[in-house]
């Protein structure tokens, strides 16, 4: 009837949490974006380890157990963690807020042993690795209050194998502002020529804006 009733795992959290950020990024809607961050919160609320860092698979008010256990491999459902150690740096791509960048190189080191071991058995995490080591790029796509020319755009991103990097599209004018409480990076841009206009950044410096999809 709408709602829960079960003790959420920390696989319920993440996989959620990467969907809602999917979900951003298909429709440039800003409510799922912000569920995202309200449910990494509560993630990090119930589930954190504090003292070797990482996520425990169930979460702090849940009935004891003899111990909390945190799964190190990722078969055909990925760990919980994996997925938290991505999510945080997307937050953190999106956000420019390093707290989440910061958890998620806590969390990679948590697994560090299992990762020098034996690496393919923490596939995924190895992806949140690769984002780590690499300087992710922002992305924006503004279209004007007119109309949406972004089709073109849309379809040349879509068709680009571009890892380790935050996608928003967004309407300027109060859209726009509105995004900037969120995502900073959006700050200043504007659709050039009342066209659809990407740009393409690393840590807030862009490219050239363009709206040619070539």
């Amino acid at each position: 009837d709408g709602r829960a009733y079960n003790v959420a795992f920390l696989e319920d959290y993440a996989f959620f949490i990467a969907g809602l950020l999917d979900l951003h990024e298909a429709t440039g809607q800003d409510r799922w974006l912000i569920e995202a961050i309200r449910l990494q919160k509560e993630q990090d609320g119930h589930h954190w380890d504090a003292t070797a860092g990482g996520y425990f698979m169930v979460p702090d008010d849940h009935e004891d157990l003899l111990i909390r256990e945190k799964s190190d491999y990722d078969g055909a459902i990925p760990t919980g963690n994996s997925y938290a150690a991505l999510n945080l740096m997307r937050l953190a791509t999106f956000t420019f807020q390093d707290a989440y960048r910061k958890a998620a190189e806590k969390t990679v080191r948590a697994f560090g042993r299992v990762l020098k071991r034996s690496p393919i058995q923490m596939s995924l995490m190895l992806l949140a690795v690769d984002y780590l080591l690499d300087v992710p790029r922002e992305v924006v796509l503004v279209t004007p209050s007119s109309s949406d020319s972004s089709h073109a755009l849309l379809k040349t991103l879509g068709e680009t194998f571009l890892p380790n990097r935050a996608f928003t599209r967004v309407q300027q004018g109060d859209a726009l502002t509105r995004r900037k409480a969120w995502v900073p990076w959006v700050a200043e841009k504007a659709a050039m020529g009342n066209r659809a206009t990407a740009y393409v950044c690393e840590m807030g410096k862009c490219e050239l804006p363009t709206s040619d999809p070539v």
